[in-house]
């Protein structure tokens, strides 16, 4: 699914998307880029999963690059590897 984070709060990691009518939430731990923070705003990719009490929540999250630049990159050394979004 594509969607955009309409809020996230750092200090405890969590987040909220928003595709078509209906809000998913997610933890830092399901963005695929290695970073642990995301901007209000940003367009993302996103699977959904039953959670915790019967509610739905977003895993596998990823951002989408804006017209121009290039995808995010996860670090750590070596050659950097894209992580690409694959729906299903």
């Amino acid at each position: 699914m594509d969607g955009r984070v309409v809020d996230f709060d750092e200090p405890r990691g969590w987040g909220t998307i928003e595709a078509g009518h209906a809000r998913y939430p997610f933890h830092c731990t399901a963005l695929l880029d290695g970073t642990r923070t995301v901007e209000p705003g940003t367009a993302v990719g996103f699977e959904v999963r039953a959670g915790g009490m019967g509610r739905w929540e977003s895993t596998r999250v990823v951002t989408h690059a804006p017209a121009g630049r290039e995808p995010q990159r996860s670090g750590g050394g070596g050659s950097a590897e894209v992580r690409a979004f694959t729906s299903r």
